[in-house]
């Protein structure tokens, strides 16, 4: 499927200059030790680790999704991760056929809507859950590595912060590949990343799920008018609710009066949501206001 799709449009993304590539190392490096002081916090200062990784790193991600998704790809550490393997010469062989890719991707969308919604009762409040839950994360990324050839399996499939990087990107003009794509092993066939800048490639690629992208702005109006009290319950029911009118909303314009553009209006107005909450959010947390 993603083949047949992507043949006629995918073109090859340039890589990144020595200059640059030696720079996204070292800011691999960095986030590395990010990650760290993180995991340090959420283990002794839980309030606060909890406030850094929620309220300072994670509301970066859409940005960066939606400017530079391929510098994403040198920053995310679990990324980073999956790739140990291949840096020390130990990288899996097995390269996931198209019909796997679309199964696991679809999973990490399932993954992303059942796990969100946690934060509410879960990982907002509990940072050894946090820690524990992050650590078997980067189990599983560099069991991934080991498994299947560059960034197959997790990162480019089942990791449900995927699907978002996949929409958020659809927009970006950025022509280069990530570091650690510098030298292409082919692990996926018909790889997104090869898309860069092709905008027609991108919103093929994204088409596919587009269900999924249809209901998100409503997902993520969702989580944000929900809180603990109500329940979990409640909580799941009123997100994955507003899910399902966006979803009839956003699929009525593009089935009903056939707009071209319902799934970038989707895009665009989940992220524009999502920064309406979480920036008066960040400011009360960080005592701002």
């Amino acid at each position: 499927m993603f083949k047949e799709r992507t043949r006629s449009t995918i073109v090859e993304a340039k890589p990144y200059t020595n200059r640059v590539g030696a720079l996204l190392v070292i800011g691999s490096f960095v986030s590395i030790g990010v990650l760290l002081i993180v995991l340090s916090f959420l283990a002794f200062v839980p309030d606060l680790g909890l406030r850094l990784l929620w309220y300072g790193i994670i509301p970066l991600a859409p940005l960066i999704f939606f400017t530079v998704p391929n510098v994403w790809v040198n920053l995310c550490p679990l990324a980073i991760i999956q790739g140990f393997p291949r840096r020390m010469g130990m990288s899996g062989k097995r390269i996931l056929q198209p019909k796997e890719q679309l199964l696991l991707m679809q999973g990490s969308w399932i993954l992303l809507y059942l796990l969100v919604p946690l934060r509410h009762f879960v990982f907002n409040e509990m940072a050894l859950v946090c820690l524990v839950t992050t650590l078997l994360l980067g189990v599983v990324a560099f069991a991934s590595g080991l498994m299947f050839k560059g960034l197959g399996g997790w990162c480019s499939a089942l990791c449900p912060i995927r699907p978002v990087e996949m929409a958020y990107g659809l927009f970006t003009k950025e022509m280069n590949r990530p570091e650690l794509c510098a030298v292409c092993e082919s692990c996926l066939i018909g790889c997104p990343r090869k898309h860069a800048g092709n905008f027609e490639a991108k919103r093929s690629f994204n088409a596919q799920f587009s269900y999924w992208v249809f209901s998100f702005p409503g997902f993520v109006l969702g989580y944000f008018l929900v809180s603990k009290d109500d329940g979990w319950l409640m909580v799941y029911g009123q997100i994955l609710g507003l899910a399902a009118v966006s979803l009839l909303l956003f699929g009525a314009l593009h089935r009903l009066i056939k707009w071209r553009w319902s799934l970038e209006a989707a895009v665009l107005t989940a992220l524009s949501t999502y920064y309406v909450f979480i920036i008066p959010k960040i400011m009360e947390q960080w005592g701002l206001g």
